[in-house]
């Protein structure tokens, strides 16, 4: 087995997270939408209702929205933002925008709120433009082994080849919907 394999299962996870093909929360929709419901009828959404390119009033925006973010009993529970997750495409950018103590392109000397934000850069992610911000929610995103990598050698008679399989058994996803926010950027 390739080490890389669980990254790679992970992040096709997370490049379907727009995609309704593939519901994958307790409300039954894809992981980013518009439209979750909670137990008591009210619907939310981890998506911003515009998709945004990455930028420092994207994430703003963001910020902001994670606060008006309701539990599973409808009511207000906010969440905060934990770190952003962005493609190898993205990484420069996100640099610049965790670094900078100032607001970018503006002459009025005010203070980044983005600044020191944590960065996580997912190489294998396969959309160029779409990124996260992971929130601080409970039972958020998850790996669990069942059953760990193993390699088996099976040696074919009479040709002197070897045969080496890997196996393992994994459950990976997101229990909660609100550990992350997404901006699905063209």
């Amino acid at each position: 087995m390739p080490k890389k394999t669980p990254e790679y299962l992970f992040a096709q996870f997370l490049d379907r997270s727009h995609n309704s093909a593939y519901p994958v929360t307790a409300d039954g929709v894809e992981l980013c939408s518009a439209s979750h419901l909670t137990p008591y009828g009210v619907t939310a959404a981890n998506t911003l209702a515009v998709p945004a390119a990455l930028a420092e009033t994207s994430l703003e925006d963001i910020r902001t929205a994670l606060r008006t973010t309701v539990g599973p009993d409808g009511m207000l529970a906010p969440v905060m933002p934990a770190a952003m997750i962005v493609p190898s495409s993205l990484d420069v950018l996100s640099e610049k925008l965790s670094r900078s103590e100032k607001t970018i392109g503006s002459a009025n000397n005010d203070p980044s709120v983005i600044q020191g934000m944590k960065r996580i850069v997912f190489d294998y992610l396969t959309n160029t433009t779409r990124w996260y911000v992971k929130t601080d929610a409970d039972n958020g995103f998850y790996w669990n082994w069942r059953e760990k990598p193993t390699f088996e050698r099976d040696n074919v008679a009479l040709t002197m080849q070897a045969i080496f399989i890997c196996f393992f058994r994994a459950m990976w996803g997101a229990e909660n919907w609100r550990c992350v926010y997404a901006s699905n950027a063209t």
